[in-house]
């Protein structure tokens, strides 16, 4: 009896230890299971944490770069608007100038001049506003001959009445309509705009910049 009972107690033991060594094994299975899925929901978090960062950036980068090119086209804009005032001012500078007869005269004068050398002189018709035909056989002989010693050719003038410009100026062209010079002050400034819009715009803003400096202080 004694011995079955040693037997049947040495299998309870055993038994024991089995289970509990099954046990151990399941928690500590279980406590992998729980680390990595632990794991897994971090790099998951972190993934997403990220992937949220950088679309946030590339939202930012995208708000950045159309508020900086709206705020270059504003600043054309103002530039353009401020240029195109200063080249209205000019205009209206020199249809002034047809006040001063003396003046506008000499302007007059000095535009038939570049005009004739322009196209090489020679037999040239002259168009001018009606108003404008006052320059005097003289004063025409004498532009003749400038023009003519500074293009090596003989040179004859005729005024004629046909321009329609309110401002002022003239448009010389050879008499058999060849070549021709508008040198009427909108042509003139026109041509001229653009040559200049970089020097104007500089001097413009130059002084913008100037005066909000001053203010600062």
């Amino acid at each position: 009896m004694k011995s079955l009972d040693r037997i049947t107690q040495s299998i309870k033991e055993e038994t024991e230890e089995k289970k509990e060594k099954i046990l151990k094994e399941a928690k500590e299975k279980a406590e992998n299971k729980k680390s990595e899925s632990r794991e897994k929901a971090q790099l998951k978090s972190k993934k997403i944490i990220k992937e949220g960062e950088e679309e946030a950036d590339k939202i930012e980068r995208k708000i950045l770069s159309t508020a900086r090119m709206k705020s270059r086209k504003r600043k054309l804009e103002a530039r353009e608007e401020t240029i195109n005032k200063a080249f209205a001012s000019a205009m209206e500078e020199l249809e002034g100038l047809r006040e001063n007869q003396e003046k506008y005269q000499e302007t007059l004068e000095s535009l038939i001049r570049d005009g004739g050398v322009a196209i090489g002189g020679g037999d040239l018709e002259v168009l001018v506003s009606e108003g404008d035909d006052f320059l005097s056989e003289e004063r025409i002989e004498k532009l003749s001959k400038n023009i003519s010693e500074e293009t090596g050719k003989d040179t004859s003038l005729k005024l004629i009445n046909e321009l329609n410009s309110a401002s002022g100026g003239a448009i010389v062209r050879k008499s058999d309509g060849s070549l021709r010079c508008n040198n009427t002050f909108e042509a003139r400034l026109k041509r001229m705009k653009d040559s200049l819009r970089t020097e104007v715009a500089e001097m413009l803003f130059k002084k913008t910049s100037k005066a909000g400096s001053k203010k600062q202080h």
